[in-house]
């Protein structure tokens, strides 16, 4: 494999940390027009016309002729459709300190998840590295002496769920990169979030309300315009080629960044504070994910950084 081929996935591993990590300030702004079951249905609507467009202008090829279309269904029931629907209520029932730490537990339980169902066993190095990257996320997220609403059990069972599925997510794309391309993975999500979470947005609103808000207001369209485009598409993709070609424990460590990126992209964007600790907290987030895809690979003697069971 050329160095080349070796890098982008480190590339793209960043690429769509920071484009989720700056999405989250956007967010903000437009779910105060609409609701959280709405927003969805707009952006992913864009991010389905958006990738269609581009394969007619014959940016890339599609086949899924012979396929097993069953492990795209249930690869994007656990994200985008079920990832997002438990993270939003988790976080609005519960502490943002609660959620911000739980969602950080993710790359810790794929790689426990990857050792059960892939047989891939990240190095002690590794583990310590994750944990190392958990720790700054948990630090970052306490740090900021926010908070949401009031902790329920019901909040905490569906951030309980939004941990699951974004685990249950990275499996299974590691899963179907063994049929599916990451771009054709990538259309099938957009297509798949635009539809489902248009029939929940329809339901909700008891028509097209959440439609008609975005559509008459030109900076929530704007916005949404962004997320779908770049925020969904280009993220997921890089997303979904980050996970197609690094080993496990890697690819989902870089998940952590997501919250060192958002919390800078909120100083900057909706001048929120940020502390000392809050930098400390994104320091070891950094140097728990370079540990990991950089450190890893001397543990056993320099022997690879992540064995796989014959």
């Amino acid at each position: 494999m050329s160095n080349n081929k070796k890098i982008m996935p480190y590339i793209t591993g960043f690429l769509y940390s920071f484009i989720f990590g700056i999405s989250f300030a956007f967010t903000s702004e437009v779910l105060t027009v609409l609701h959280p079951l709405q927003l969805p249905a707009v952006r992913f609507l864009f991010a389905a016309l958006f990738i269609t467009l581009l394969y007619f202008f014959g940016a890339f090829k599609l086949n899924y002729k012979g396929k097993d279309l069953k492990l795209l269904i249930l690869l994007a029931m656990f994200e985008p459709l079920l990832y997002f629907i438990f993270e939003t209520y988790g976080v609005k029932l519960t502490t943002s300190s609660l959620s911000g730490t739980m969602i950080a537990t993710i790359p810790v339980v794929v790689c426990i998840l990857a050792v059960i169902f892939l047989r891939e066993r990240p190095s002690f190095l590794q583990w310590v590295f994750i944990v190392l990257s958990v720790i700054g996320s948990v630090i970052v997220v306490t740090g900021s002496g926010s908070s949401g609403g009031t902790s329920e059990t019901i909040g905490i069972l569906c951030l309980l769920g939004a941990v699951i599925s974004g685990a249950g997510y990275n499996i299974m794309n590691k899963i179907v990169c063994e049929k599916f391309t990451a771009i054709e993975v990538t259309f099938f999500m957009m297509w798949f979030a635009a539809i489902s979470f248009g029939i929940i947005s329809i339901f909700y609103s008891k028509g097209f309300g959440g439609y008609v808000a975005a559509f008459t207001n030109v900076k929530v369209l704007l916005i949404l315009m962004y997320l779908g485009t770049v925020s969904s598409v280009l993220a997921f993709f890089c997303y979904n080629f980050t996970l197609h070609n690094l080993p496990i424990a890697p690819a989902a460590a870089f998940a952590n960044l997501i919250t060192v990126i958002s919390v800078i992209a909120g100083v900057f964007v909706r001048k929120e504070p940020f502390t000392l600790i809050q930098m400390l907290g994104a320091a070891i987030i950094v140097a728990g994910v370079f540990g990991v895809n950089l450190l890893g690979k001397d543990e056993d003697n320099g022997g690879k950084s992540f064995e796989t069971d014959s």
